[in-house]
């Protein structure tokens, strides 16, 4: 349950951005053993910029995949919410 859960809420279409052809990413996880809550995402926060998150989440099984979902979405909203300041 853990592993489908993870691997639902990370990047799996490439190329990512198609219409693009300034740029180009890629990424994959392979887990060493256990589904931890490991994540990384990318996306557009608008046309000039572009987010990238990796990180591990502690623990492991279903907790911490829950755990990255929720973190991950966070990101994103926040990574996209109209503040002038983010770019420090």
């Amino acid at each position: 349950m853990a592993k489908k859960i993870q691997a639902s809420q990370l990047p799996s279409t490439f190329p990512a951005f198609p219409g693009r052809d300034d740029f180009d990413i890629c990424a994959t996880m392979t887990p060493a053993k256990e589904i931890g809550g490991d994540l990384y995402d990318f996306f557009l926060i608008d046309e000039d910029h572009l987010a990238l998150t990796i990180a591990d989440v502690p623990g492991k099984g279903i907790p911490a995949a829950l755990f990255m979902t929720v973190s991950k979405k966070l990101i994103n909203n926040y990574a996209r919410s109209p503040r002038s300041d983010k770019r420090g």
